[in-house]
């Protein structure tokens, strides 16, 4: 996923926290995924679940040195990772995301 900065040009709503992103505001925006407020980018240093929507901090995955956290919004936490209908979970919370 490539996130790129733009001055946003409609209002829509941040798939971070659901608060509005308003027209002349500085924003995150990727094709197929959505927009967020430039300071929801690893706030707080997590991410959400894309499955079970729980929060997961990235300083403590297994795979932070390999990630961009500057540009990931969702990931998977390891519950949902060891789920054996794993991909059946992935396919359905991807009709979840909100564009």
């Amino acid at each position: 996923m490539s996130w790129r900065k733009i001055t946003i040009k409609f209002t829509g709503k941040c798939i971070i926290c659901n608060k509005p992103v308003s027209r002349g505001e500085t924003g995150l925006w990727a094709k197929n995924i959505g927009i967020k407020h430039t300071k929801c980018v690893n706030n707080n240093d997590d991410v959400t679940c894309i499955i079970c929507k729980d929060k997961i901090a990235c300083s403590r995955c297994e795979f932070h040195n390999y990630c961009n956290t500057q540009l990931v919004s969702y990931c998977m936490c390891q519950n949902c990772m060891t789920n054996n209908k794993l991909m059946d979970a992935y396919k359905k919370s991807l009709h979840n995301i909100k564009i």
